[in-house]
C-alpha cells in the first residue's frame, strides 16, 4: 500500500487516528509486536513516530521487541515523561516465577533449591526456561543443559538474525568474561571493537548494558556457553589459539582463575603445568587448596605422574582436602621419581611431605621413620630441608608421647631455620614449639613461643600468620581458664585473618576456638554462631579434619543448650567426616561427642560403647585433653549404671593421666557440665579425693561471672564509623570523610554487593544477589561465595 505514490506514512497514519477516534472513547492499548522484524523501515518508522504523535489521549501504544527501536523519535515523549522502558532485567522472572512456571508445565512439587538452580542458571529468561523443559518430562540435571530446541533457538533467532560480522564478533569474544573494547582489541587484534560492542547494546536478551567505565559487558551465560561450544565445534584450532590468547590477557590481569580456565578449555596443559609449578606452593598457603584440586585433576596424567615436583604439589593439595591415601601414593612416588633421578634433596623433600600426611593421620611411628630416612639423605649443607626433617621428627615425637625427645627435634629445627635466614621457617619452628609446650601444659613456656613466632611473622609483615600466633596464645589462656584474655586474642587473630582474606582455613580454626570457648561459658548462642561461620570456611576450604571437629563441637554446644536431637546430628556428621579423615584424634573426638549426648539422655548402654571406643582412639593419639574428658564421661556413665566398681578403676586412670600432665582446668569445666552426675559420684566415694576437689572447682566454675557482652565476631574494634555513600557521578564511599580505596574493599564484588543493598533498603533475596553478582557460577559455588563476602563486607 506504502508502494503507491498516493499513499503516505502521513496519510496512513491520519486514517488510523481518524478511523480510532471514530470506533471508541474507552481505554484500549495497541501492541506493536516483533518490532525488530521492521525497526530498519524508514516507512513503518514515520507512521508510528505520527501515531505516537496524535493517537487520543486513552490510547496507549505498546512496542515489543527484541532490540531497542533505533528510528523512533522518543525524545519528546521522553522529555515530557510519556514513555518507559521496560528491559530484560525487568522481563526476567524471580525464583519465584520460575518455581511456578516449571509446576506450571507439569513437573510437580519444585523445591526451592531446584527453583534456585533453574534461576541461577537460565536469569529468568522465560524462553529459555520453556525450551529447556519438556511439558510433564522430569527437571533431570536441575539446570538447563542446553537442549536441542534452545540451541536451535539460539542459532536461529538469535544470533542467526544478526548480521554476518556480529555474529562473527559473538563467536570470537564468548572466551572473554567480561567483554570490555581493549580486551576484545587484544585478543582479535581489532581497531572498532568499541563500535561493534556499542551495535550490540541494542540487543538486550544478548547483552547486558554495562554500568561502569570502562565499559564491561556480559553475553548472557547460555548465549554464551552456546557461542563457545559453537566455535569449539566449528573451529577447534581457532578455539584454542583464542583461548591461550584469552588466558595470557587473564594471566597478564593478574586473574589467575580466569587463566587457568582459558589454558584448560584449550587444552594448553603445559602452560597450566607451568603456572602450577610456579604459583602452586604461594596457592596452597593462601588456603586455595579445592581449586588446585581441580586444576591439577584436570591435567592429563602424562604431565604429573613423571613429575616429582607436581607429584608432591598434588600430595599436598590431596592431603588438605581429605584424601590422604591418594597423597601418600603420590608422595611415595615422587621419592621413587627423585631417587632414580639422582636428586636426594628432592627424595627428602618427597619423603617428608609423606611424613607429613602420616602425621595428619596419626601413623606417627612411620612418619617419624620417613623423616629419619630424609636426615640421612640430606647434604649437610641442604639447612632449609634439615630444619623440616627435625620439626617434622619433633612433631611426630609430641604425638607419641616423647615430649623430651620432640622438644630436642624442634630445637635442632630452630638451630637449622636460623642459619637459613628464613623468618617465617623461624616462625613456624617457634609455633610448633609452643604447641608441644602447650600440648604438655607447660603454659609459660607455650606462651614464650608463641610470642616469638608473632614477633618474627611482625618482622615479615605477615599478618595472616601473625593472627595464627594470636590464635595460640589464646589457647594457652583457655587453658589457663582466664577466658576474657584468650577471647580477646581470638578477637585479634580473627581481625586480621578477616582482613588479609587470603586464608579461609585459618579463620576457620580461630572462630572453632572461639566456638569452644564460649561454648565452655555457657554462651551456647554465640558458640553456635561461631561454629556456623567456621563450618562455612571450612567447607570452602575443603579442610574435613577441621569440619569434623567443628561438626563435634557444635554437638557439644547444641547439647549445652538442652538441644539434644540436633547435638546428635552433629555428632553423627562429625562421625561422617572423622571417618573420610582417618584420624584416631578425630574419631575419639567425635565418638565422645556421641557418648556425652547418649550420657544425657541417659541413654547408657550407647554412652558406654562409644565412650570405650573413644577413650581407645585417643589413648593411640596420645590426645591427653581429649582422652582425659572421655574418661571423666565413662566414669559419670558408669555412676548412673550404679557400676561403681568400674568407675572406681577408670577414675583411677584418670587420677594418674592427670598426675601425668596438669588438665585440672580441662576436667573443671567436663565435670560442670555434668554436675548432678559428678555429685552422685562423689557421694558414692567413687574416685576419693581427686574427684572431690574436682567438684569443687565445679561448683565454683558453676558460680563464677562470666563476661556479660556478647562476643562481637565481624566488627572492628574501634568507634562505629560514619559512611557516606555517593551513588550519581563516580559511586564511592567515603568512611570518616577518607574514600574506601579499592584494597579496603578487598573485592569489586564486595563493593558491588554494598551498592546493590543501599539501592533496595527492603533487602533482596539471597537468590536475586546471586543472580545480580555471580551470574555464571555453579548456585553451591555462588551460595559459597555470597556467603564469604558478605561475611567479609
Amino acid at each position: 500500500m506504502l508502494g503507491s505514490r498516493e499513499v503516505t506514512p502521513a496519510a496512513v497514519a491520519s486514517s488510523l487516528v481518524s478511523e480510532i477516534e471514530a470506533r471508541t472513547q474507552t481505554f484500549f492499548a495497541v501492541v506493536l509486536d516483533d518490532y525488530h522484524e521492521l525497526d530498519d523501515s524508514e516507512p513503518v518508522n514515520q507512521i508510528v513516530d505520527l501515531l505516537l504523535t496524535y493517537l487520543p489521549e486513552q490510547c496507549r501504544v505498546i512496542v515489543a521487541s527484541r532490540t531497542i527501536p533505533g528510528h523512533l523519535r522518543l525524545s519528546r515523549l521522553a522529555a515530557q515523561s510519556e514513555v518507559a522502558g521496560i528491559g530484560a532485567a525487568e522481563l526476567a522472572f524471580t525464583q519465584d516465577e520460575v518455581a511456578g512456571l516449571l509446576r506450571a508445565r507439569g513437573h510437580g512439587a519444585v523445591s526451592e533449591e531446584q527453583a534456585a538452580q533453574w534461576h541461577l542458571t537460565s536469569h529468568g529468561w522465560a524462553a529459555a526456561l520453556v525450551l529447556s523443559t519438556d511439558v510433564d518430562a522430569p527437571l533431570g540435571a536441575e539446570k538447563i543443559t542446553s537442549p536441542r530446541q534452545l540451541l536451535s533457538f539460539l542459532s536461529d533467532e538469535v544470533v542467526g538474525r544478526l548480521p554476518g560480522h556480529l555474529q562473527q564478533f559473538l563467536l570470537q569474544t564468548s572466551l572473554l568474561n567480561p567483554v570490555t573494547a581493549a580486551g576484545a582489541d587484544a585478543l582479535l587484534g581489532l581497531p572498532n571493537a568499541d563500535l561493534l560492542l556499542g551495535e550490540l547494546t541494542s540487543h538486550e536478551l544478548l547483552v547486558q548494558r554495562p554500568d561502569s567505565l570502562p565499559a564491561a559487558y556480559h553475553y548472557h551465560p547460555l548465549l554464551r556457553d552456546h557461542l563457545a561450544n559453537r566455535l569449539r565445534s566449528e573451529d577447534p584450532m581457532l578455539f584454542a589459539i583464542l583461548s591461550g590468547r584469552a588466558a595470557k590477557l587473564a594471566e597478564a590481569a593478574g586473574s589467575l582463575d580466569a587463566a587457568m580456565s582459558h589454558y584448560l578449555e584449550g587444552a594448553h596443559y603445559a602452560e597450566v603445568a607451568a603456572l602450577l609449578q610456579q604459583r602452586g606452593h604461594d596457592l596452597m598457603d593462601q588456603g586455595r587448596w579445592v581449586a588446585l584440586r581441580g586444576w591439577c585433576e584436570a591435567l592429563p596424567s602424562e604431565y604429573w605422574s613423571a613429575d616429582p615436583h607436581l607429584l608432591m604439589l598434588l600430595a599436598r593439595v590431596l592431603q588438605r582436602t581429605g584424601d590422604t591415601d591418594r597423597a601418600i601414593g603420590h608422595a611415595r612416588r615422587a621419592a621413587s621419581l627423585a631417587e632414580a633421578e639422582n636428586n636426594p634433596a628432592l627424595s627428602a623433600a618427597a619423603l617428608l611431605s609423606a611424613a607429613r600426611i602420616l602425621g595428619q593421620r596419626s601413623e606417627f611411628t612411620e612418619a617419624e621413620d620417613l623423616a629419619r630416612q630424609a636426615l640421612g639423605l640430606l647434604p649437610l649443607n641442604e639447612i632449609g630441608l634439615r630444619a623440616e626433617a627435625h620439626e617434622v621428627r619433633g612433631l611426630c615425637l609430641r604425638h607419641l608421647g616423647k615430649t623430651p625427645q620432640a622438644l630436642t627435634e624442634l630445637n635442632h629445627a630452630r638451630r637449622f631455620a636460623q642459619e637459613t635466614g628464613q623468618v617465617g621457617r623461624q616462625a613456624a619452628v617457634e609455633r610448633n614449639l609452643a604447641s608441644v609446650h602447650l600440648a604438655a601444659s607447660n603454659l609459660e613456656q607455650a606462651e614464650t613461643h608463641y610470642r616469638a613466632a608473632f614477633a618474627l611473622w611482625q618482622q615479615q609483615g605477615d599478618e595472616p600468620l601473625q593472627a595464627a600466633a594470636l590464635n595460640g596464645l589464646g589457647s594457652v589462656e583457655s587453658s589457663r581458664g582466664d577466658y576474657v584474655a584468650s577471647l580477646a586474642h581470638f578477637q585479634q587473630a580473627l581481625l586480621l585473618a578477616q582482613t588479609a582474606r587470603t586464608h579461609p582455613h585459618l579463620e576457620a580454626v580461630i572462630l572453632w576456638n572461639l566456638a569452644v570457648d564460649l561454648r565452655e561459658l555457657r554462651r551456647f548462642d554465640e558458640a553456635l554462631s561461631a561454629t556456623a561461620d567456621g563450618l562455612a570456611l571450612a567447607k570452602q576450604a575443603g579442610d574435613n579434619w577441621l569440619l569434623a571437629r567443628l561438626y563435634a563441637t557444635e554437638s557439644d554446644c547444641t547439647r549445652g543448650a538442652g538441644r539434644l536431637l540436633e547435638a546428635e546430628r552433629a555428632g553423627q556428621a562429625a562421625l561422617r567426616w572423622a571417618r573420610y579423615v582417618k584420624s584416631p584424634e578425630v574419631m575419639g573426638v567425635a565418638l565422645a561427642t556421641l557418648g556425652a549426648v547418649a550420657l544425657a539422655r541417659g541413654e547408657n548402654g550407647d554412652a558406654v560403647k562409644h565412650l570405650a571406643a573413644a577413650a581407645k582412639h585417643l589413648k593411640r593419639a596420645h590426645a591427653l585433653p581429649a582422652r582425659a574428658r572421655t574418661l571423666l564421661r565413662q566414669v559419670l556413665v558408669e555412676v548412673a549404671g550404679q557400676r561403681d566398681g568400674n568407675a572406681d578403676a577408670i577414675a583411677r586412670d584418670l587420677h594418674k593421666l592427670t598426675t601425668e600432665v596438669e588438665l585440672g582446668f580441662t576436667l573443671t569445666v567436663e565435670g560442670a557440665e555434668f554436675i548432678h552426675l559428678l555429685q552422685d559420684a562423689v557421694e558414692q566415694r567413687v574416685g576419693g579425693e581427686h574427684l572431690q576437689n574436682l567438684l569443687v572447682r565445679s561448683e565454683e566454675w558453676l558460680g563464677r561471672s562470666r563476661p556479660e557482652s556478647p562476643l562481637i565476631l565481624r566488627q572492628q574494634p574501634a568507634p562505629t564509623p560514619r559512611l557516606q555513600a555517593f551513588a550519581f557521578g563516580e559511586a564511592r564511599v567515603l568512611k570518616d570523610g577518607a574514600v574506601v580505596t579499592s584494597s579496603q574493599w578487598g573485592t569489586a564484588v564486595a563493593r558491588e554487593m554494598f551498592f546493590l543493598l543501599l539501592l533496595h533498603p527492603n533487602g533482596l533475596r539471597r537468590e536475586q544477589i546471586i543472580a545480580s553478582l555471580w551470574p555464571d557460577t555453579a548456585l553451591s559455588r555462588a551460595t559459597s561465595q555470597f556467603h564469604s563476602t558478605l561475611y567479609r563486607m
